[in-house]
Formats: structure tokens, sequence, C-alpha cells
């Protein structure tokens, strides 16, 4: 039969687009701290759970799409998620917004996200990389549009008011393009000659040999030093996506609507990193792009741990080269998992894949509160272990790369 891939591409990426909301935590976590007088660490525990809740949902959400289909999936999951969103705006204890934000927005996440992201890289054999960038790209392009709405919302209403209207238009959105859905078949062929951006599919089984099963996965080391990769890599990326805005007004004391911009930026830097990435990767080989992205990381990191009043400019420039170099984790890792283990599993393979990312969202903004709660320059002490720690997640790299060669 004949698909139009480009149609369930962007349909895909719309999707990812609505929710990644929970991405702009930062935006909501300062006027959530005014309004109820709760501590940074207790706050920023929302955004942790939101991510860390994520690996079991994509494992499942893997198995429950090659029995239900993305549509059916997605269009279940959007109840859970902008359900749970709409329901933040009805907090009035930390706890509640554990539950509804953390867990309900958080496992409706990771099981659309697995949905779009495994299926719609299926239908791009030929553009793993590419694909992969689109997708996730559109995951980080919901902060650069969501953060500086949610702040006007925010300022022209309050912070309760902005979760529900986000919770009603995003679930609106995310039913509307789960219709546009299909499921990608075991084997995609691309034939010359395809015009309209469609290709030909065939539902024949592979002959097996490059596909692994999730056990399989488990017991090859590459898993496990790519999963320590993974969770390196998140942990410097999310300490400073996650606390963005904070940052920005205590490092160098601008204000809430100037941190917006700063939290639109970073947002930036990470959808441009993530189709960069992901493009030059089809080219010249994921594992020569990935140590490249954590030199770059640990660079940038650095020069942003030194940030003070008045270096607005240091400040912005850091905050892009660090989203750039975190965007190419999230597009090359998807790519990574499905060239190793195959595509019959991907949405098993990557949701597990995806702990390291989960285990990196815990580590790395709680390193950012507690060094900010515990010394008295904000968050220089964190930027600085995660400086080391990327240093560390390059050398991993190459000792994967230097593998990868032998074998």
């Amino acid at each position: 039969m004949k698909n139009n891939r480009w149609v369930i591409l962007i349909a895909s990426t719309i999707i990812n687009f609505c929710i990644t909301i929970i991405y702009a935590w930062s935006v909501f976590s300062g006027p959530l701290m005014e309004l109820f007088g709760w501590s940074a660490a207790a706050t920023a525990l929302t955004y942790t759970i939101a991510n860390a809740v994520s690996p079991v949902p994509m494992i499942v959400g893997g198995k429950i799409l090659n029995i239900f289909g993305p549509r059916k999936t997605v269009l279940c999951c959007a109840f859970l998620f902008g359900g749970g969103l709409f329901l933040s705006g009805f907090a009035r204890t930390v706890g509640w917004l554990y539950v509804t934000y953390g867990i309900c927005c958080g496992v409706g996440m990771a099981i659309i996200y697995i949905c779009t992201i495994s299926n719609t890289i299926r239908f791009f054999p030929d553009k793993k990389g590419f694909a992969s960038g689109i997708l996730t790209a559109g995951a980080g392009m919901s902060s650069i549009v969501a953060a500086p709405v949610a702040q006007m919302l925010i300022e022209a209403r309050d912070v309760l008011f902005t979760f529900k209207a986000f919770g009603l238009v995003y679930f609106a959105v995310i039913v509307i393009c789960a219709l546009f859905l299909e499921k990608a078949p075991d084997v995609c062929d691309e034939r010359n000659g395809n015009s309209g951006g469609e290709m030909v599919l065939s539902d024949a089984g592979t002959d097996g040999s490059g596909e692994h099963t999730t056990l399989e996965m488990l017991k090859s080391p590459r898993f496990y030093l790519l999963i320590c990769i993974y969770t390196i890599g998140a942990c410097g990326g999310l300490m400073v996506i996650s606390q963005t805005s904070n940052m920005a007004q205590e490092m160098i004391h601008v204000s809430a609507q100037t941190a917006a911009i700063g939290v639109s930026l970073v947002a930036l830097g990470n959808t441009v990193g993530r189709i960069l990435w992901g493009t030059v990767s089809d080219r010249v080989g994921r594992y020569n792009v990935l140590p490249l992205i954590f030199i770059l990381m640990a660079v940038f990191l650095f020069i942003f741990s030194g940030s003070s009043e008045g270096q607005w400019l240091r400040f912005v420039l850091s905050l892009i080269m660090i989203g750039i170099a975190f965007g190419g984790l999230l597009s090359i890792f998807p790519a990574v998992t499905t060239e190793i283990w195959g595509a019959a599993n991907s949405g098993s393979n990557y949701g597990l894949m995806f702990s390291g990312y989960a285990l990196g969202s815990f580590i790395g903004p709680r390193i950012a509160v507690t060094c900010r709660d515990m010394t008295d320059v904000p968050y220089s002490a964190g930027l600085i272990a995660a400086t080391c720690l990327c240093v560390i997640g390059a050398l991993l790299c190459l000792v994967l790369r230097h593998g990868i060669k032998k074998i």
C-alpha cells in the first residue's frame, strides 16, 4: 500500500510540539513558588517526576503501539496528557501537582512520544537521523512558543488559569493530528521514481538478522555504555533547561519577562541542534558526532557557570550553544537504537534506552537546586559539576567509537 510519510511526519511533529509543553516548566515554577510559598526543591520535584516516570510507560507504550497502532494509542493518551495539564490548574498543594502534572502528564507524554518517534522513523529508513531530528525539533519548538505565551497568560490571569488553557487547547490539537497517523509496516522500501513524498511499503517480514528484542538488548555491553552516555548528557542539558528562568533571574538579575526570553532561546538552540546533528549524523556517522556534542556542551557549561550580573550576552550565547549540543542527543539516540537493535521492537527498546534520559532528568535538576540552596553563588557549583560529567561523557563516546570500529 502507499502512505504519504511526510503527512505522518508533520502530524507526529505537531503532536510532539504539544506534549513537550512540560519542558517549559521553569516558566511555571517561579509563579507557583510565589503563589503558594513552596520551596525551590519541592517545586522542581514536579518536573523531575514528569521525566522520571517516563521509562516504564515508554516500554509499555512500545508494546501497545504494536497491538493497537499509533492512532488509537495517541487518542487515548491525549485524555491522560491534556486532562493532567488541565487538572493542574486546580492545584492547591504540591502533592496534587505531583499527580496531575508529574504523573498524568508525564505518563501521557511518554506513551505518545514513543509512538510518534518509533513509528514515524520506520517510514524513513533512508533518513533516520533527519526524521528523528525533525520529530524531536517539534518537541524543542514547544518551549520557544509556549514560554512567552505562558508568561503572558500568567501575567494577564495567573499560573493556574494558564495550566487549564494549555490543557484544553493541546488536547484538541493532539486529537486532530492523531487522525492522520498510520502504523508503519515492518519493512519500508523506498522506490525510485516516487513523487509527492510517497513510499511503497511492504508488510513482508525481515530476515531477523538485525532485529533484537528488549531482552537481547539488555545482554549487550553497548546498551549499558550508551545508557550511561545518555544519562550524563541529560544531566547537563536538563540542569540548564529546567532552571533557565530561575538562573537568569538569580545569576544575572533580570526580570521574569526577560528570563522567559532565555527559556525560548535555549529551546531555539535545542531545536536547531536536533535537526542539525540528526542530519549531520546521517552523513558522517552517529559515533563521530557524539564526542563533539559532549565537548561542545562541556565548554559552554563552563562558560555559562561564570555568568554574573550584567553579562546577558554571555549568558544567552552559552544558553544557545548548550541547547544546540543537547538537542543532538535527542535526535541521535532514537536513530542509534533503531540501527543497532532493529525497527521491529524499536518502541520498547528506545523506551528502555530513554530511562537514561529520565535518570539524567532526576539527577541534573536536583544537583542544580541543591547547589543553589547550599552555596552563596547561585547554580555555579552545579554547572561546574555538569561540566565535569560532560568531559567524562566525551571520553565514554570515544570508547564507544573505538569499540564500534573494532566491530
